[in-house]
């Protein structure tokens, strides 16, 4: 699970690292992206799958709560906005250790050579895959 609040300053000029660890753009080298798309959609990504926001999921100078789940026993990846599950995918695979690679805050060192004009707040990263109930409870308190 990727846990953080973000307030964008604005929409950059493609998809922005959130957060993320190995290759960027990579299907074989990144462990998990979480990503920013210019129309406010967030992409969610790992080596079992992609899944997407419809546009409009985040909003610029708005904090939002966004958390990536990747649950390996349910076999179901999503993205949950402000406490809500927007969308959820059936992923093959958890999460894997591909390539090594930095863990990226806010921008990234490889193929998306871009950072992000955001502020970030409570960026947590679990080895577990986060209950929808405790999303909704931990999206209650403010950054």
């Amino acid at each position: 699970t990727i846990e953080c609040w973000v307030r964008l300053e604005a929409f950059g000029g493609g998809w922005v690292c959130l957060v993320c660890r190995g290759q960027p753009g990579s299907s074989s080298d990144q462990s998990f992206g979480l990503y920013a798309g210019n129309r406010g959609c967030l992409y969610f990504t790992n080596l079992g799958g992609t899944v997407q926001t419809p546009d409009g999921a985040v909003k610029v100078g708005v904090w939002t709560h966004v958390v990536g789940t990747i649950d390996a026993k349910s076999g179901e990846m999503g993205v949950h906005v402000n406490g809500e599950c927007v969308t959820k995918i059936a992923s093959a695979k958890g999460v894997e250790n591909r390539g090594g690679g930095p863990l990226c805050i806010g921008g990234d060192t490889l193929q998306y050579r871009h950072g992000i004009s955001a502020t970030f707040r409570s960026v947590r990263i679990y080895d577990r895959a986060m209950p929808a109930q405790e999303v909704r409870c931990r999206s209650k308190s403010r950054p």
